[in-house]
């Protein structure tokens, strides 16, 4: 995360949690890291004006990024700078007071549950390859 310029990085932090969306964009990464379109489905909102309001809160640093092959997750990130990580966990205090709506819960037990069945079927499809894959890194004998 780049630093931010002390003297903007209050009033970026501010303009960037200013808008009802990216509050609840806030609300939905609090115990999850989401993909832009897991975001936009819990949102109902088209990924383009999502991604709008996601650049807007990296370069504020609300969020980080994490890349998997070709998938990049979002997750909150609090500023390094005192000042605003002080005015950010302020926000998200009251922001987590509140529960998500009913609607909200249900997409995000879909996605999860959708994430669990993929990863299962990734280890089953290759869990005849776990044995030989462990030979080549370390062989029983090492143990």
């Amino acid at each position: 995360m780049p630093n931010i310029d002390p003297n903007i990085g209050l009033p970026l932090t501010l303009k960037a949690s200013s808008d009802p969306i990216r509050l609840q964009i806030l609300r939905l990464l609090k115990r999850d890291s989401l993909t832009a379109s897991e975001l936009a489905l819990v949102l109902d909102i088209k990924q383009s004006a999502l991604s709008h309001h996601l650049k807007i809160m990296t370069q504020a640093a609300w969020l980080n990024t994490r890349r998997e092959g070709n998938t990049l997750f979002y997750r909150r990130h609090i500023n390094t700078q005192l000042s605003v990580a002080q005015v950010q966990q302020s926000i998200l205090s009251c922001l987590d007071m509140d529960e998500l709506d009913e609607g909200a819960k249900t997409t995000l037990s879909a996605i999860r549950h959708a994430r669990q069945q993929i990863g299962a079927a990734f280890f089953e499809s290759h869990a005849h390859e776990l044995d030989s894959v462990t030979d080549r890194i370390a062989g029983y004998k090492h143990y």
